[in-house]
């Protein structure tokens, strides 16, 4: 009941403004009207009191302020929501202050549960659409502008990157007394139609559970690909006929047939079941008899023969060329990157090559504008280059970087008559260094460089008694280079022993003929050279002694002349 307790309304006697007042404690039949006009279970908008024609005409039922109980049926609920039951509100409704239901508001167009935090608890929805959710699952189809993973992203087998579909009927047919298969395949999208094409070669893999869904029994899909354990469903087929070879059949079907069980990687093959998913793995090679440009057709062929697979189980990203038959032979592997194909490691020059465990890449070709090779430690390894006959002002590296080939180069060059690896890039300290048996720029790779002395006399080795007068001038050899000229006087020295042996004045002798007493290296031999006792019987034997210090080590070379 609506509690009111007073009612007022102005009645027009006619008399110049009169007017009767009639109270909710009046009595009589105009009273009973009036406690109707209390009750307004029947009042459209609740301003219209329609029972109230008798309490004064009442236009509207301004005072009913307390709807306490309106009756079930009643008009009210058809233009007012109620908060007691379900309702449905044909109109758009505007929260001027929030929304909140079951822990859910919505604020500032934002609508959120009680509880969101940002990026750990709850979901929020915005105005333009934008959402956060613990999780979410689609049950048909998820189709999205940009998909971008924040997180983790795992995948388990092999993934190929091919054209692939999902198979949602298979129907068994009979051609020429061989078994058969229209698949059709899944739309994907409005207008969708399949690529798979009259050649390929199809590779179809259903789970256990999916297969189960289908209805394929556990001995029947199980793989002897995974060792008896029940986890795949695999098949191998081929496609025989497409929309462009049999018009007979759909935009999105194909005929296959079923490679034998000795033609499978596995050596058993299964038939294609629903909710199996295939993908082209290569193409066998045919002639299309309709096809009028054979050459597009073996272009086509070829392109289909090829494909990239990721293999978690092999550890390794392949690019499959000519592929034209569900086992793969060792050509067909174009590029390997990761662990290397087991063919590759059956090398014997390989497999005691490579390391264990490491990673290579695998190619059939390799074309590289910037190369770049490093050794354990991290340090760049350089390559080897030979720049010909040694020029001078000419730049050269010793592991410096090449801008103009952008490789790390050690140069070679050849000069007089032997090969020199640069040390030290050129020019050194602003200085560019010819290359020599003693420079710490250049080192000799190949070529003579052992150290060798001649001696040489202006008048012989035969002399008679007080007629001695020669000249003895000693070669020092680089291999076949005279480095004479390089060697300091004071690292030459001569000394005389007659045949008979040394004497106290070979050795007095020898002390002023050494390269810092006389500052030569020639040796002047006159009749006082010649030892006490000299004769053809007891001749004197001169020694040339140099010291050679070629950068890293001291090397003593002598030679003697007799006289």
């Amino acid at each position: 009941m609506i509690d009111i307790k007073i009612i007022k309304k102005p009645k027009d006697t006619g008399s110049g403004g009169t007017r009767t007042v009639y109270t909710a404690g009046g009595s009589g039949a105009t009273s009973e009207k009036a406690k109707h006009a209390l009750r307004a279970d029947h009042a459209g908008y609740a301003d219209s009191a329609a029972y109230a024609d008798g309490a004064g005409q009442a236009a509207r039922a301004n005072y009913a302020d307390k709807a306490g109980d309106i009756a079930d049926g009643s008009i009210v609920y058809d233009k007012f929501l109620r908060k007691d039951i379900p309702d449905t509100a044909q109109g758009r409704i505007t929260f001027a202050d929030g929304w909140t239901a079951n822990g859910a508001a919505l604020l500032n167009s934002i609508m959120k549960s009680g509880n969101f935090v940002s990026g750990l608890q709850g979901w929020q929805m915005d105005a333009l659409g934008n959402g956060e959710v613990e999780s979410m699952r689609v049950r048909s189809v998820l189709e999205v502008t940009e998909l971008l993973i924040n997180r983790l992203q795992a995948q388990e087998g092999d993934t190929l990157f091919t054209d692939n579909d999902q198979i949602e009927d298979v129907e068994e047919v009979e051609v020429g007394g061989e078994t058969l298969y229209i698949l059709t395949l899944k739309e994907k999208w409005e207008g969708y139609f399949t690529a798979q094409q009259y050649g390929n070669v199809i590779k179809g893999i259903i789970n256990t559970l999916a297969a189960k869904e289908a209805g394929i029994s556990d001995y029947q899909s199980t793989s002897v690909e995974t060792d008896g354990a029940n986890k795949f469903y695999t098949s191998w087929m081929r496609v025989e006929a497409d929309r462009d070879t049999d018009q007979s059949l759909g935009d999105n079907q194909i005929m296959v047939s079923l490679y034998g069980d000795s033609d499978t990687p596995a050596g058993k093959n299964f038939p294609p079941c629903k909710l199996m998913t295939i993908a082209r793995w290569g193409c066998h090679n045919y002639s299309n008899p309709t096809s009028a440009d054979y050459a597009a057709v073996l272009a086509s062929i070829k392109r289909r023969q090829q494909l990239f697979y990721l293999s978690a189980k092999d550890g390794r990203i392949v690019k499959l060329v000519g592929v034209d038959q569900p086992k793969l032979r060792n050509d067909n592997i174009g590029t390997s990157l990761g662990t290397l194909p087991d063919f590759v490691l059956d090398y014997a020059n390989v497999r005691d090559r490579v390391n264990a465990g490491r990673d290579y890449l695998y190619a059939q070709g390799i074309v590289v504008s910037d190369f770049v090779k490093i050794d354990a430690a991290g340090d760049y390894v350089c390559i080897d280059v030979d720049k010909g006959e040694w020029q001078d002002n000419t730049d050269y590296l010793a592991g410096g970087y090449n801008a103009v080939t952008q490789q790390y180069e050690r140069h070679f060059v050849t000069h007089r008559g032997c090969r020199w690896m640069c040390k030290y890039n050129q020019p050194r300290n602003g200085v560019y260094v010819e290359p020599a048996w003693n420079s710490s720029s250049w080192q000799l790779s190949e070529g003579n460089q052992n150290l060798s002395m001649e001696i040489v006399s202006t008048n012989g080795d035969k002399f008679r008694r007080d007629i001695v007068n020669t000249v003895l001038t000693p070669h020092l050899f680089f291999g076949n280079m005279d480095i004479t000229a390089d060697i300091s006087a004071a690292s030459w020295a001569w000394t005389r022993e007659s045949d008979s042996g040394k004497t106290a004045a070979d050795t007095a002798w020898d002390a002023s003929h050494r390269g810092s007493v006389t500052g030569v290296k020639t040796l002047t031999l006159t009749n006082s050279d010649m030892p006490e006792g000299w004769s053809s019987a007891n001749r004197a034997i001169f020694t040339c002694t140099v010291s050679v210090n070629d950068g890293e080590n001291t090397v003593i070379v002598q030679n003697q002349a007799t006289v």
